[in-house]
C-alpha cells in the first residue's frame, strides 16, 4: 500500500486573486480605449495602469504581485510594474503561445469573460520513459499533463512566472474578450554582492596607482 505521494519538483504555481472594485467602470474604460493591431487588438497605451481611472486596480495588482512574490518565491523586495496593456479579442480571435521576456512575474486581469487561457509545460518530457495519455488526465497528478486551462472570469487576476508559456483559445463569444496584462521587475538595485548577483547598482571603479 502506498504511504504517501510527495510533489518533489513542479513549475511555478498560478496565483489567483479576486478584485472587489467597480468592474462596470473598468469595462466602459476598456471599450472606449484606442486599440491597434490585427486580429488581436492591443491598447495603444502600453502603460495603461498609469491611467488615473485605473489607480485602484493598479494598487490591487501591485499588492497581489508582492503577496505572490513573498509567499511563493520567498522574495521580500519591492516589485515595480513595467509595461501594461489591454488585449481585445473579438469573436473567433485567439492569441498564440508565448512567454514574456525581460520580466519577473506577469499578470492577466479579466475585464470581460470569454475563452480560457491555457498554460503549457514540457516538463513531462523528462518525467517518464513512456508516453502518458490518460483518457481523463485531470484525475491524475499534474506530472502527466502538458497543459492547464483557466477560465476568463471578470474580476480575477492571475499571476505567474513570466517564463511560463501561455496562450488564449479562440473567443467563442460574440462579445469581445478584454483582459489587462502587465509585466514586473524587482526594484533596482537587486541581488547579493557576495553571490555576485547584483544588478542595477552603480559602482565607481577605483583607479590603479
Amino acid at each position: 500500500m502506498m504511504k504517501d505521494l510527495i510533489t518533489m519538483f513542479s513549475m511555478p504555481p498560478l496565483g489567483v486573486f479576486e478584485y472587489d472594485g467597480n468592474l462596470h467602470d473598468l469595462k466602459e474604460f476598456a471599450l472606449t480605449t484606442e486599440y491597434r493591431g490585427s486580429p488581436n487588438l492591443q491598447s495603444v497605451n502600453t502603460y495603461i495602469l498609469n491611467e488615473l481611472k485605473l489607480k485602484d486596480l493598479k494598487q490591487f495588482c501591485l499588492d497581489s504581485v508582492h503577496q505572490y512574490s513573498k509567499e511563493v518565491v520567498g522574495i521580500n523586495h519591492p516589485i515595480e510594474l513595467q509595461q501594461s496593456w489591454l488585449n481585445k479579442c473579438n469573436s473567433k480571435v485567439d492569441i498564440n503561445n508565448h512567454y514574456h521576456s525581460n520580466s519577473f512575474l506577469s499578470g492577466v486581469f479579466y475585464i470581460t469573460s470569454g475563452s480560457p487561457i491555457g498554460f503549457m509545460s514540457d516538463l513531462t518530457k523528462i518525467n517518464y520513459s513512456i508516453e502518458a495519455t490518460p483518457d481523463s488526465p485531470q484525475q491524475f497528478l499534474p506530472s502527466v499533463i502538458t497543459s492547464f486551462n483557466f477560465p476568463a472570469t471578470p474580476g480575477i487576476l492571475l499571476i505567474f512566472s513570466s517564463n511560463t508559456n501561455h496562450f488564449v483559445y479562440p473567443n467563442d463569444s460574440d462579445q469581445p474578450r478584454i483582459s489587462l496584462a502587465f509585466n514586473t521587475y524587482p526594484t533596482l538595485p537587486y541581488g547579493n554582492n557576495q553571490r555576485l548577483t547584483v544588478v542595477g547598482q552603480k559602482h565607481n571603479a577605483s583607479s590603479e596607482k
